[in-house]
């Protein structure tokens, strides 16, 4: 597949049009940008929306897609339907986030830095320390959570390629249900330089307000036998994982978003995050301990499921859906 340097945007929502997407719709509209809403099943019958192109279940299941036949319903990782036709339009990097986050400066270009901060060493980073915020990310391990950032080498440069962006997100950031229901105060982000972590340096992404470049749109691949509260961190997990045999890295941002949170339970949040609180640390020692093949996405993704499999962080239905993933993936051109 011959790629462009379109940035295509996608999200998944079930609401009819906010004023969250609306903002999302302009902006991709002034920069002529395609923009891919996912639909489920409790997605209104009609989602109109200048600029945005809603692909319901109806729609989704006519692409030519093996994903798209074998996808389950009701589910977040639907949106890795999104992340195939931005493929298939030949994107050259695909924007991510959620139909509650709404975009501020930078949000479109947040990859376009002079000058790139690197974190070396090994072993759990707080990137929320980093931006100055008394917090941490969802998918941090528990037992580290009071443990400041020390043992690393910190440089003024990088040397690391970044293929992956992760923002901040002001307002309601992305923190795991202990954090909501133990502590009243808010979250604010300080402006610091973006940073890159070197391999060995783990810290949990998510799909909020995050930039892939082409070379790393395998690793997009959402899980959808963990929870939703799980999905987006387990996937992160691997795509760190597999980013170190391409020489590459996730690169971390101050605030390009702001997230206005749709209404949750803390309480069944909680109960879907138990998998990352009692799995961040077993799962990351796992995934280091894999022996995975330069640039070989579709291989190394197998073999990182396989693990999780044997772990039960997934289950045996994953490998099925990742097959039919990777198959679709290749026929893209983005093996």
């Amino acid at each position: 597949m011959s790629t462009t340097d379109e940035t295509i945007l996608v999200v998944t929502s079930i609401a009819a049009p906010t004023e969250c997407m609306r903002l999302l719709a302009a902006g991709a509209r002034e920069r002529g940008a395609r923009f891919y809403c996912i639909g489920d099943v409790p997605s209104p019958p009609h989602f109109l929306l200048e600029g945005c192109d809603f692909l319901g279940l109806d729609e989704q299941r006519k692409l030519p897609y093996h994903y798209a036949n074998v996808a389950p319903e009701r589910h977040y990782a639907r949106k890795n339907i999104g992340y195939l036709k931005a493929m298939a339009c030949g994107a050259g990097f695909i924007l991510e986030t959620d139909d509650d986050n709404y975009p501020t400066a930078g949000f479109w270009d947040m990859r376009i830095a002079n000058d790139i901060c690197s974190v070396s060493g090994s072993g759990w980073y707080n990137v929320y320390e980093w931006f100055g915020a008394d917090a941490w990310p969802r998918g941090f391990p528990l037992d580290r959570v009071l443990v400041p950032n020390q043992g690393f080498e910190l440089a003024a440069s990088s040397t690391i390629k970044p293929l992956v962006w992760q923002g901040m997100v002001a307002g309601e950031p992305d923190v795991d249900a202990i954090f909501r229901l133990t502590r009243r105060q808010s979250i604010v982000f300080q402006e610091a330089p973006p940073v890159v972590l070197g391999r060995g340096v783990w810290s949990p992404f998510n799909s909020q307000n995050t930039h892939w470049a082409a070379e790393a749109f395998p690793l997009m691949y959402l899980p959808a036998t963990c929870s939703f509260r799980a999905t987006d961190i387990v996937r992160g997990y691997v795509a760190m994982r597999c980013l170190w045999e391409m020489e590459a890295g996730v690169a971390f941002s101050a605030p390009t978003a702001m997230q206005e949170r749709n209404l949750h339970d803390l309480m069944r949040d909680f109960r879907d995050e138990i998998i990352i609180y009692e799995g961040a640390a077993r799962i990351v020692s796992a995934l280091e301990e894999l022996e995975l093949a330069s640039q070989a996405c579709c291989d190394n993704l197998m073999n990182c499921y396989r693990r999780l499999v044997e772990l039960k962080v997934v289950q045996p239905a994953e490998l099925q859906l990742l097959a039919a993933w990777c198959r679709d993936v290749v026929t893209l051109g983005y093996a």
